[in-house]
């Protein structure tokens, strides 16, 4: 059985103008430097509405896997990836016994009210960038594309939950309750009514929804 042969690059990728944003018209980029196989074959179909797209399964084959031999699924086409040329691919297809470490890295620390969030000064590549099963191969020109991902929640989404979380505490209160168990409550749900207010939401400098972090309830469990 073949072995895969080991390599490491470091290499330079775009990002986005900030986080979710579908333009990089800043020109911003990051370093990163993968290490492990130096080439994966992946299968995509070679027509219809997924035309491009990588199949599941076979997934991504290395050299251990002979790759380069199993026999073609009907309707794909069997693409070649290779760190030397396509290094930004490797690291989306997380190739087995492969690592990705985002050079230089820092961390944002940014405080609104009582909430404090961390993030990467530096979106790694999976923040960035689709998933694998939504990047397209181009069979003519023999090149990958690969967007950037959007943000998983938006205003609407946020508000919604806070919704569902004052209406799913509205019973944790009654009149006759001492009040060193009333009031965490009390204290929960005005904290989740002034979520769009701490988020500045509507305002010019409106929070992005993603960094939006919810008041804990009183019974919640210590993890």
């Amino acid at each position: 059985m073949p072995e895969n042969t080991i390599a490491s690059k470091t290499f330079d990728y775009k990002l986005p103008n900030k986080m979710f944003d579908s333009s990089d018209s800043d020109g911003l980029t990051a370093s990163a430097t993968y290490n492990g196989p130096d080439k994966v074959y992946v299968f995509v179909d070679t027509d219809g509405d997924n035309k491009g797209k990588r199949i599941r399964s076979p997934g991504e084959l290395t050299e251990r896997d002979e790759g380069a031999d199993v026999p073609v699924p009907v309707g794909t086409t069997r693409v070649e990836v290779t760190l030397a040329d396509d290094p930004l691919m490797m690291a989306i297809f997380r190739v087995a016994d492969s690592t990705i470490v985002t050079n230089d890295q820092t961390t944002v620390t940014e405080t609104y009210g009582d909430y404090t969030i961390k993030y990467n000064g530096k979106p790694e590549i999976g923040e960035t960038y689709v998933d694998e099963s939504e990047c397209v191969y181009d069979l003519d020109a023999k090149t990958w594309s690969a967007g950037y991902k959007t943000s998983p929640v938006d205003w609407d989404d946020i508000i919604l939950q806070r919704d569902s979380q004052l209406e799913a505490s509205d019973g944790k209160i009654s009149p006759d309750m001492p009040d060193a168990v009333k009031t965490p409550w009390v204290t929960y749900r005005q904290a989740l009514r002034d979520l769009p207010t701490v988020y500045k939401k509507g305002e010019s400098d409106e929070v992005e929804a993603w960094k939006v972090e919810f008041p804990l309830a009183p019974d919640t469990k210590a993890e």
